[in-house]
């Protein structure tokens, strides 16, 4: 599979974490580095041939991340077979390029202006994940985003994290935007808590409470 790579940033929480192997963190970063806002739908032989290790043990791998909590998985089911798994990492890995301008020749240094920054420091507080990674991901633009940014630079790192891991499995259950709710209602209502609850034509079979198998029609 062939893509633009451009680096990854690991959050301290995962480089630090001493339950992980260095084997789960860079099959973590390969996951969220295939996830495009609606899941890493990779198999376990892609990740197998990429890190030149067994699918039995990539198999391994990833139920440890999910049990550890790094990673949900949703199994979409046609009858009875499988037919795709969707792996969603729970902290965001990828740090977005922020300014950075091409010129005749290559690329320029980074052009982070003011409000680059004003939109990521809170009383010289770093935020962890920037109010326009949620903010496109639910694709919901309604309401005031100035008063909706301030309202996620007051959360906290841990409930920021939530939102992001919530906000994926929620737009998966809620495909229709229009039937999302609206952005402020989400933050007033510390909706990111909530349950899942999937729409009546998925036949849910949770089997625990990370791991959820969805039937399809």
């Amino acid at each position: 599979m062939e893509r633009d790579f451009k680096g990854v940033w690991i959050p301290k929480e995962v480089w630090l974490d001493e339950n992980l192997t260095w084997m789960e963190k860079l099959l973590l970063v390969e996951i969220d580095s295939l996830d495009k806002e609606k899941g890493c739908f990779a198999s376990n032989k892609y990740f197998a041939e990429f890190f030149q290790l067994s699918p039995s043990r990539i198999s391994e791998l990833v139920s440890q991340l999910v049990s550890k909590g790094y990673v949900t998985t949703f199994l979409l089911y046609d009858g009875k077979q499988v037919k795709q798994r969707i792996l969603t990492p729970t902290v965001p890995i990828r740090k977005r390029e922020q300014g950075i301008r091409k010129v005749e020749g290559g690329y320029s240094g980074k052009a982070e202006d003011n409000n680059t920054i004003l939109n990521n420091t809170i009383n010289n507080k770093s935020i962890n994940i920037s109010f326009d990674t949620w903010w496109d991901l639910y694709d919901k633009k309604v309401g005031s985003k100035i008063k909706l940014q301030s309202k996620w630079n007051k959360l906290t790192d841990d409930q920021r994290t939530q939102a992001i891991s919530h906000t994926r499995q929620y737009i998966i259950a809620q495909p229709d935007k229009q039937y999302r709710k609206n952005p402020d209602t989400y933050f007033n209502n510390e909706s990111f808590y909530d349950e899942i609850i999937k729409p009546k034509e998925f036949n849910q079979v949770p089997t625990n409470k990370i791991t959820t198998q969805i039937k399809l029609k």
